[in-house]
């Protein structure tokens, strides 16, 4: 981590790890007993670190759920270990949750996913315009019917583990997300009109190399 640039000047904070999984239903039903895996979505978000902005971010995820006709069936906080975070990544540590959603009766499928897809589009687009700049501290990582991502904590000489990739690099590989999924409105998986979502997108340096690449 060190010689790509990802440790900071504590020496005791770094980008950490992404690790995307199936979604673990056993783990969810023991809360939740009575969700119904191939109606649900689970979404893991970063709130902000602030009762008040929480409550805001809350609320946002739960108007947008409510207007798409979707039931919103309860959140869950994820277990963390504060005690691993260094004296950096503390101070702008975000609270982490979980939102169960059930879609609308029947959906199931790529039906259910391309309408959590909506959702999440709605709720990046919402956020900005309701709380500005405060929006920086609130991230839905994944919502989905299919998987899930975690943040681990990446120490060199964990087996099987790769190097996490330096800031610039994570920009970029965030640049060809935010263009494949451009690229899904255009295919048969997303209804028409959903392009629409696209229109309103704030673009970064990272978007404007991958357009420049794709040129």
């Amino acid at each position: 981590m060190e010689h790509r640039g990802a440790c900071s000047a504590d020496d005791d904070s770094g980008d950490g790890a992404g690790l995307m999984t199936q979604i673990p239903w056993k783990l969810l039903k023991k809360e939740m007993p009575s969700i119904n895996e191939a109606t649900t979505g689970v979404g893991m978000l970063f709130l902000p670190n602030d009762d008040a902005l929480e409550a805001q971010a809350r609320s946002i995820v739960e108007e947008v759920v409510g207007a798409e006709g979707l039931s919103l069936l309860g959140w869950r906080q994820v277990p963390v270990a504060p005690e691993v975070v260094g004296r950096f990544a503390k101070a702008t540590q975000p609270r982490i949750w979980q939102v169960l959603i059930s879609g609308k009766p029947g959906q199931t499928g790529d039906e259910l996913e391309r309408q959590l897809f909506i959702v999440r589009k709605l709720i990046e687009r919402s956020k900005t315009a309701a709380m500005g700049a405060a929006a920086e501290d609130f991230y839905v990582c994944t919502l989905s019917n299919r998987t899930i991502t975690y943040k681990v904590r990446s120490q060199l000489g964990w087996s099987g583990w790769p190097a996490v990739a330096s800031q610039g690099e994570v920009q970029q590989h965030f640049g060809c997300v935010l263009a494949a999924e451009r690229g899904c409105a255009r295919t048969s998986f997303v209804n028409q009109g959903v392009g629409q979502l696209f229109k309103q997108w704030e673009e970064g340096p990272a978007d404007r190399h991958v357009q420049t690449q794709q040129q």
